[in-house]
């Protein structure tokens, strides 16, 4: 029987979520279980904590004048701190985004290059810089969305764990803390918020500096909010954005992408709010109200640690949105709505009050900037930047724009499968990846809501030059290659097996050498190279009831990272995928967005499928990978060209 201790959550922020009660979704006694150490001298460096939102886009602030939203903390936040005006994400999605911001690393570079149910690629071959702090002495937690896979089970480099299995529900959410499935009543981001504030009180009198990293829900779909602000907005007339009517043909954008994401389009864009703009945009509005409440709580849960002079605190979200911008919704694409964020940072000190840089940051900047203030060298990996010397600067008295002629000088952008980009302080320049002859040209400075590409037009032929050499640099830069599908030829396949016996048989064979075709092996198993026909790969005849038959593929990988393979299965049979001993992914129980990828964390790896079925068996195999990253060496196959 689930038991609730009543906590009163200092300072909740200026709004103090209407005054309304509010209960810490505790168990009876577990502060007392989980209160740190606080024997030993006092490690003097800062504490560490970054927030990340959900599909928050950068405008939706009053205190950046918009007309609608009221959000008193943030506007407080960036009032005492610094804010960066121009922060972007590398991709605007969940998945790769939040890879991004726990490695420091470009989403294709960690294994992450798309969304993904269950990310092995990420979870077994990638370092989080929480790794980093938690070796050189950082107590650290993560409270809330994770979204890379396994969110029920506790993370490496993370003392504390409170996340959800999938994507957890707005409502009364289950949390499962350290691996312990909990259920709590209330919005899921004011549980997670006073989680969050329990788990500071915790450590209060620690001598260990702390990191907490916490991933809020809103305002992600269904743009779910709290009930108290079930009445806003409601006799606020909010028009749709100049650019709803936008038409592709004349703005040079590609018409695939509102068939896709166009707002009457997308599978979840206006028929999810009955087909009404009103409801749609009202509710999101009122999920940033939500948060902007959760933004009051953490930020007065610092108190309890006495070190608000003492703590780096980030605020970002891990992209944008577009509310009806190009007359689209959701996110996806590199235009403005969805990758750029909202980004602000209390570093350590008062010297950052009021601190305003325009140059251009990325979310890949978290992670340095948080090894730099733990003192910690930045791995070789990262392709992030430390935003200390924006305050460095500020405590000798320089302004922060004798820095931008050292500052980078664009941000690289892609979304698998779409569009891959570069982002300037002046222009935006986007190569299409459906269709190869489609690019687009923006000059933000005298169209700063990409209303029409100026590719075409002979004034910016110079510019366009310049940064499609840029973009080419980049893209050599980063080892960025486009994803295309790839047929497999060949593959090896085992004698049928007893379904009882095939788990056991697969981890060992997933740990042995590539077998022999024509041979029997050490453990009995008799394996035949199979091609690829017209109908697929023959895995046997007459296979008998009860039993499963084994399919390996090698792999090699040419790159120095994970490159995140997609495997793509054919045929109706229960799958399960094994890899270095141990079964990572299986299709009996349908999941969103759901597909094997290997953890490729040596240059070469033994990929093992065991396909549960009986009677004649055909299956067909196919990858989707960068080009150049991966080796099949039963088919003596680079993977350059697709199919």
């Amino acid at each position: 029987m689930l038991v609730y201790l009543a906590l009163a959550l200092s300072g909740c922020g200026q709004n103090a979520h209407n005054n309304e009660h509010k209960e810490s979704p505790l168990y009876a006694g577990e502060l007392e279980a989980i209160v740190a150490e606080s024997e030993g001298p006092v490690d003097p460096r800062p504490d560490i904590v970054v927030v990340v939102a959900d599909d928050m886009r950068w405008d939706l602030m009053s205190g950046e004048g918009h007309p609608f939203v009221n959000t008193p903390n943030l506007d407080a936040f960036a009032q005492s701190a610094a804010k960066m005006d121009k922060a972007f994400v590398p991709v605007a999605i969940c998945s790769p985004s939040r890879a991004a911001i726990l490695t420091g690393r470009e989403p294709h570079l960690a294994s992450a290059p798309g969304i993904a149910w269950r990310n092995n690629s990420f979870l077994q071959t990638q370092r989080t810089f929480a790794e980093d702090l938690q070796a050189a002495g950082y107590t650290t937690a993560y409270i809330g969305k994770w979204h890379l896979g396994d969110g029920a089970k506790p993370k490496t480099g993370f003392d504390h764990w409170e996340s959800f299995d999938w994507l957890g529900d707005f409502y009364d959410p289950v949390v499962h803390v350290n691996g312990e499935a909990r259920a709590y009543t209330g919005y899921a981001d004011d549980v997670l918020a006073a989680r969050a504030d329990l788990f500071m009180q915790a450590h209060k009198n620690s001598r260990k500096p702390v990191f907490l990293m916490v991933g809020l829900k809103a305002p992600h779909l269904h743009f779910e909010h709290p009930a108290r602000h079930k009445n806003a907005f409601e006799d606020v007339d909010i028009p749709k954005p100049d650019t709803y009517e936008e038409n592709f043909s004349i703005s040079g954008k590609l018409k695939a992408v509102k068939d896709w994401l166009g707002m009457d389009n997308f599978h979840c864009g206006l028929n999810c709010f009955d087909n009404s703009w009103d409801k749609y945009i009202k509710y999101h509005y009122r999920a940033i109200l939500g948060l902007d409440d959760s933004i009051g709580t953490l930020r007065a849960a610092t108190v309890h640690r006495a070190k608000e002079d003492n703590t780096l605190f980030i605020y970002t979200s891990d992209n944008g949105y577009s509310l009806g911008d190009h007359g689209l919704t959701e996110k996806h694409m590199v235009y403005e709505e969805p990758i750029r964020v909202p980004f602000l940072i209390d570093f350590p000190g008062q010297d950052d009050r009021g601190l305003r840089f325009d140059g251009l940051v990325s979310t890949l900047d978290i992670a340095p900037t948080a090894l730099d203030y733990a003192g910690v060298t930045q791995p070789l990996t990262m392709t992030g930047r430390t935003l200390k010397p924006l305050v460095d600067a500020v405590k000798i008295g320089n302004s922060t724009d004798t820095l931008k002629d050292s500052w980078r000088k664009e941000i690289f952008l892609t979304y698998d499968d779409w569009q891959v980009a570069i982002r300037t302080d002046r222009y935006k320049y986007i190569v299409s990846l459906k269709d190869s002859d489609h690019i687009e040209l923006y000059d933000l400075n005298t169209d700063p809501k990409e209303t029409q590409t100026v590719h075409n037009d002979p004034g910016y032929a110079e510019v366009l030059s310049t940064l499609q050499l840029q973009l080419q640099e980049q893209i050599d830069e980063n080892g960025w290659s486009e994803r295309l599908d790839y047929t497999v030829k060949q593959l090896l396949v085992s004698s049928p097996i007893p379904i009882q016996q095939a788990d056991t048989l697969a981890k060992s064979v997933s740990l042995a050498a590539t077998p022999a075709p024509g041979a029997i092996d050490s453990f009995g198993l008799t394996w035949k190279l199979v091609n690829r026909t017209q109908n697929g790969m023959s895995l046997g005849t007459n296979i008998p009831e009860g039993s499963s038959v084994l399919v390996v593929l090698p792999i090699e990988r040419v790159v120095e990272w994970d490159p995140h393979t997609k495997i793509r299965l054919g045929g109706a049979y229960q799958y399960v995928m094994y890899v270095n001993g141990a079964a990572l992914w299986d299709n009996y129980e349908k999941r969103p967005i759901d597909y094997p990828n290997p953890p490729l964390n040596t240059s070469d790896s033994l990929v093992v499928m065991r396909v549960d079925g009986s009677g004649d068996m055909t299956m067909t195999m196919g990858l989707q990978v960068a080009r150049d990253t991966l080796r099949l060496p039963l088919e003596e196959r680079l993977l350059s060209e697709g199919f």
